[in-house]
């Protein structure tokens, strides 16, 4: 069977979750998903730790009233490299600083620029790791192939990755 392409995804979605169908719809496309990343989540746990030297790697977290999505990001990451230099950029109202990481505090609301180009003024490795708090880790991330790239070719200035686009469960390029 031929796999759904985005169009479909989104028609389907916007039909079943959004449309006349949404009551029972809704309830199964959910507990689908629901299932789907269940799953990921268990072989993610059950997953080696990536052993790959990123320590030429700062990751930069941007964050603003949503301690529970940032912190779970963190944990995702340091589940797959625990050794990771984590920088938390935070200009919410009352900051949670987060165990294990860099806490850079903004004042209240500064915009995702101006606390992405402080965390870069605070940042001291080659290379870093640019991510929203909505994201989360798997054991599909590769920082150390990615780390490589830009090591043997120092042409490349930028590189971009894959996520999946939740809740229609789109990978994107």
């Amino acid at each position: 069977m031929k796999a759904l392409s985005t169009q479909q995804k989104n028609f389907l979605y916007q039909n079943l979750v959004h449309g006349k169908a949404r009551l029972f719809a809704k309830p199964l496309y959910d507990l689908l998903i629901g299932g789907i990343l269940w799953a990921n989540r268990a072989v993610d746990l059950l997953s080696p730790k990536d052993k790959a030297d990123i320590s030429e790697l700062t990751i930069i977290i941007k964050t603003f009233e949503r301690p529970y999505a940032v912190r779970r990001l963190v944990a995702s990451i340091k589940r797959r490299y625990p050794s990771a230099q984590i920088m938390v950029v935070d200009d919410s109202q009352q900051p949670q600083p987060i165990d294990g990481v860099e806490n850079l505090n903004l004042p209240y609301d500064v915009g995702i620029s101006a606390g992405r180009n402080a965390a870069l003024d605070q940042t001291d490795t080659p290379y870093f790791l640019l991510l929203d708090d909505d994201f989360v880790f798997s054991r599909r991330q590769n920082l150390g192939l990615l780390l490589k790239q830009m090591q043997q070719h120092p042409e490349i200035d930028i590189l971009g990755g894959r996520y999946i686009d939740l809740p229609f469960y789109i990978m994107h390029n």
